[in-house]
């Protein structure tokens, strides 16, 4: 299982990026909504010891980016490890991630 290594919040989104497969954002109204009664921050999602799925209260994601997704790049390994912005023509663009690129 992945954990998130970095995030960018920009306008309305958060961008997180995780070290097992890349980027996932979020709306900031998605992650501020109040969770039911008795729902802790921290545990939004549980299992059971057969690993079915006992409730899930994490926020839908509005987009995703999984290098190995994108053809041509299926075999390779690596997620996104940060996010921020790069000089690109004079102009700022914001990055989602950078991939650690390698074949497997």
């Amino acid at each position: 299982m992945g954990q998130s290594v970095d995030v960018k919040v920009v306008g309305n989104y958060a961008y997180f990026s995780y070290d097992s497969f890349g980027v996932v954002c979020y709306s900031m109204a998605d992650l501020i909504a109040p969770l039911p009664e008795g729902i802790e921050p921290t545990e939004v999602w549980n299992k059971d010891t057969a690993g079915n799925l006992v409730y899930d209260y994490r926020p839908v994601a509005v987009s995703r980016f999984k290098l190995q997704l994108v053809p041509g790049y299926e075999d390779w390994a690596g997620g996104a490890v940060q996010n921020g912005l790069h000089p690109c023509q004079r102009q700022s663009h914001f990055l989602r991630g950078l991939c650690r690129g390698r074949r497997c």
